[in-house]
Protein backbone atom coordinates (compact mmCIF):
# COMPACT_ATOMS: atom_id res chain seq x y z
CA UNK A 1 0.00 0.00 0.00
CA UNK A 2 1.61 3.45 -1.18
CA UNK A 3 1.97 6.22 1.87
CA UNK A 4 -0.62 8.81 0.96
CA UNK A 5 2.59 11.15 1.89
CA UNK A 6 3.88 10.67 -1.32
CA UNK A 7 0.89 12.77 -3.43
CA UNK A 8 1.92 16.00 -1.22
CA UNK A 9 6.11 15.57 -2.03
CA UNK A 10 5.44 17.18 -5.79
CA UNK A 11 6.10 13.69 -6.95
CA UNK A 12 5.66 13.34 -11.28
CA UNK A 13 3.22 10.41 -12.53
CA UNK A 14 6.13 8.27 -13.68
CA UNK A 15 8.21 8.89 -10.31
CA UNK A 16 5.05 7.89 -8.09
CA UNK A 17 4.22 4.71 -10.71
CA UNK A 18 7.94 3.64 -10.14
CA UNK A 19 7.55 4.00 -6.56
CA UNK A 20 4.66 1.98 -6.22
CA UNK A 21 5.94 -0.51 -8.70
CA UNK A 22 8.99 -1.09 -6.50
CA UNK A 23 6.84 -1.57 -3.36
CA UNK A 24 4.82 -3.80 -5.19
CA UNK A 25 8.19 -6.10 -5.95
CA UNK A 26 9.86 -5.34 -2.39
CA UNK A 27 10.87 -8.55 -0.09
CA UNK A 28 8.44 -7.20 3.26
CA UNK A 29 10.70 -8.52 5.29
CA UNK A 30 13.99 -6.99 3.75
CA UNK A 31 12.02 -4.04 2.13
CA UNK A 32 14.28 -4.87 -0.92
CA UNK A 33 14.11 -5.56 -4.81
CA UNK A 34 15.86 -6.51 -7.65
CA UNK A 35 14.09 -5.78 -10.93
CA UNK A 36 16.13 -4.74 -14.30
CA UNK A 37 15.96 -1.64 -16.04
CA UNK A 38 14.40 -3.52 -18.65
CA UNK A 39 11.70 -5.42 -16.15
CA UNK A 40 10.72 -1.70 -14.93
CA UNK A 41 10.63 0.20 -18.10
CA UNK A 42 8.28 -2.81 -19.52
CA UNK A 43 5.97 -2.70 -16.58
CA UNK A 44 5.74 1.10 -16.77
CA UNK A 45 5.66 1.25 -20.42
CA UNK A 46 8.82 4.04 -19.81
CA UNK A 47 10.74 2.97 -23.03
CA UNK A 48 14.46 3.54 -22.51
CA UNK A 49 16.99 2.39 -20.07
CA UNK A 50 18.27 5.52 -19.25
CA UNK A 51 14.42 7.01 -18.57
CA UNK A 52 13.88 4.27 -16.30
CA UNK A 53 17.60 5.18 -14.66
CA UNK A 54 16.49 9.18 -14.39
CA UNK A 55 13.32 8.18 -12.54
CA UNK A 56 15.57 6.00 -10.07
CA UNK A 57 18.01 8.53 -9.57
CA UNK A 58 14.79 10.86 -9.38
CA UNK A 59 13.54 9.03 -6.57
CA UNK A 60 16.95 8.57 -4.63
CA UNK A 61 17.75 11.88 -4.61
CA UNK A 62 14.14 12.56 -2.82
CA UNK A 63 15.23 9.88 -0.38
CA UNK A 64 12.34 7.50 -1.08
CA UNK A 65 14.31 4.75 -2.18
CA UNK A 66 18.34 3.85 -2.25
CA UNK A 67 19.84 1.29 -4.35
CA UNK A 68 23.36 -0.69 -4.49
CA UNK A 69 24.97 -2.39 -7.31
CA UNK A 70 25.11 -6.17 -6.98
CA UNK A 71 27.30 -8.48 -8.31
CA UNK A 72 26.05 -12.48 -9.36
CA UNK A 73 28.22 -15.32 -9.50
CA UNK A 74 28.23 -17.41 -12.61
CA UNK A 75 28.09 -21.39 -12.98
CA UNK A 76 31.26 -21.26 -14.08
CA UNK A 77 32.68 -19.21 -11.27
CA UNK A 78 33.07 -15.66 -13.14
CA UNK A 79 31.69 -12.59 -11.11
CA UNK A 80 29.14 -10.05 -13.46
CA UNK A 81 26.96 -7.08 -12.14
CA UNK A 82 23.75 -8.23 -11.47
CA UNK A 83 20.75 -6.09 -11.41
CA UNK A 84 20.80 -2.98 -8.59
CA UNK A 85 18.99 -3.92 -5.17
CA UNK A 86 16.04 -1.45 -4.58
CA UNK A 87 15.94 -0.55 -0.85
CA UNK A 88 12.42 1.32 0.14
CA UNK A 89 13.43 3.86 2.63
CA UNK A 90 10.94 4.83 5.45
CA UNK A 91 8.84 7.42 4.35
CA UNK A 92 9.22 9.30 7.31
CA UNK A 93 12.51 10.45 6.27
CA UNK A 94 11.78 10.98 2.56
CA UNK A 95 9.51 14.08 4.29
CA UNK A 96 11.99 15.29 6.18
CA UNK A 97 14.10 15.55 3.04
CA UNK A 98 11.23 17.41 1.25
CA UNK A 99 10.69 19.72 3.82
CA UNK A 100 14.96 20.37 4.41
CA UNK A 101 15.47 23.84 2.68
CA UNK A 102 17.90 23.89 0.59
CA UNK A 103 21.54 25.76 1.60
CA UNK A 104 22.25 28.49 -0.57
CA UNK A 105 25.52 30.10 -0.23
CA UNK A 106 26.43 33.87 -1.35
CA UNK A 107 30.16 34.78 -1.67
CA UNK A 108 31.63 38.73 -2.86
CA UNK A 109 35.02 38.92 -4.55
CA UNK A 110 36.20 42.83 -5.02
CA UNK A 111 35.43 42.24 -8.57
CA UNK A 112 32.07 39.92 -8.44
CA UNK A 113 29.31 38.11 -6.97
CA UNK A 114 28.95 34.43 -7.13
CA UNK A 115 26.03 32.37 -5.83
CA UNK A 116 26.62 28.97 -5.02
CA UNK A 117 23.10 26.29 -4.62
CA UNK A 118 23.75 23.24 -3.07
CA UNK A 119 20.82 20.53 -3.29
CA UNK A 120 19.57 19.70 -0.17
CA UNK A 121 22.51 17.29 1.75
CA UNK A 122 20.85 13.65 2.90
CA UNK A 123 20.45 14.05 6.80
CA UNK A 124 23.88 13.77 8.98
CA UNK A 125 26.11 14.66 5.92
CA UNK A 126 28.47 17.12 7.12
CA UNK A 127 29.53 19.56 4.58
CA UNK A 128 32.95 21.39 4.69
CA UNK A 129 31.77 25.55 4.83
CA UNK A 130 35.80 26.48 3.45
CA UNK A 131 35.38 24.36 0.33
CA UNK A 132 31.75 23.22 0.06
CA UNK A 133 33.47 19.67 -0.27
CA UNK A 134 31.65 16.48 1.11
CA UNK A 135 32.99 15.64 4.45
CA UNK A 136 31.16 11.77 4.66
CA UNK A 137 27.89 10.51 6.60
CA UNK A 138 28.15 10.54 10.22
Amino acid sequence: MLPNEIFNMDLTAEEIALYAFLMRMEDRKTFTCYPAFKTIGEALKMGSKNTVMKYVSLLEEKELIETEHTIVEHHDGSLKNGNLMYRILPIKQAIEAFHRPSLIITAETNSSKCLLVLHKPKVGTKIGWQTGERLGVA
